[in-house]
């Protein structure tokens, strides 16, 4: 059985687990390595179970643990070679486990894939993830366009983790000034919550209900922010309502 965790979800910090007969894979680090301990913890996952962390990009709501966790297990950071030069400036010394355009990173019984995503970052990541004779899932987040590549590459997935940070209306009617509102809304900033819909819709062809949608105010946009995670086929676990 493969279940996929919440771990939390926001402006403040983004974490994920997969847990899967083998071990368990985390996907994003967007707390302090105690805090995802206490996290993990929180849900029955033992953290010495953890194999790898695979991260989208090197900004902190997404690794700020990454590598002092790492480094405290034992276990790689699965990145790009731009979000490992970034984390390793300021990061603890960990290993590094590369994906991206240098191919799929296997750990474990999981089969780390990437698919660049157009972001400030840099060298910002979607990832999928397939589980050995199991699921097959894909995060991605924090993207100004869903590219062609990146709409194909989120096909045919039994789990989607979208990210959307943003309404345009409200982006656009808020004091923030035009400098940071064009950030957002660029190419290479945030995703629009109508965006998402759409991107989640397509990839999966409409077949598929959303099983959790999570409303919170947005800490930078000040809009709207969700997150819908689609399951279908042998998926386990879906977030609270």
């Amino acid at each position: 059985m493969t279940t996929l965790h919440i771990l939390g979800s926001g402006s403040k910090g983004n974490a994920f687990a997969i847990e899967a007969e083998g071990g368990t894979l985390l996907l994003e680090a967007g707390f302090s390595g105690r805090e995802l301990e206490r996290r993990m913890r929180a849900q029955a996952i033992d953290p010495a179970s953890v194999c790898a962390i695979a991260v989208t990009h090197e900004h902190g709501d997404h690794a700020r643990g990454a590598t002092r966790l790492a480094r405290q297990l034992g276990v790689p950071v699965v990145a790009s070679g731009g979000t490992w030069t970034a984390l390793a400036r300021g990061g603890e010394p960990c290993e590094w486990q590369p994906t991206g355009s240098r191919g799929p990173a296997v750990v474990g019984p999981f089969t780390i894939e990437a698919c660049p995503c157009p972001h400030d970052a840099a060298e910002p990541l979607a990832l999928g993830v397939r589980v050995a004779d199991g699921p097959s899932l894909a995060i991605a987040t924090d993207f100004g366009r869903p590219t062609q590549a990146l709409r194909f590459f989120l096909r045919e997935r039994h789990c989607l983790i979208l990210e959307a940070n943003y309404d345009e209306v409200l982006l656009r009617g808020s004091g923030y000034p035009a400098v940071v509102q064009d950030r957002i809304a660029g190419a290479g900033g945030f995703q629009r919550v109508e965006t998402g819909e759409t991107v989640h819709g397509a990839a999966l062809g409409g077949a598929v209900d959303p099983v959790g949608i999570r409303n919170e105010q947005h800490g930078v946009a000040g809009g709207l922010q969700f997150h819908a995670l689609v399951l279908r086929g042998q998926k386990t676990a879906a977030p609270e309502p």
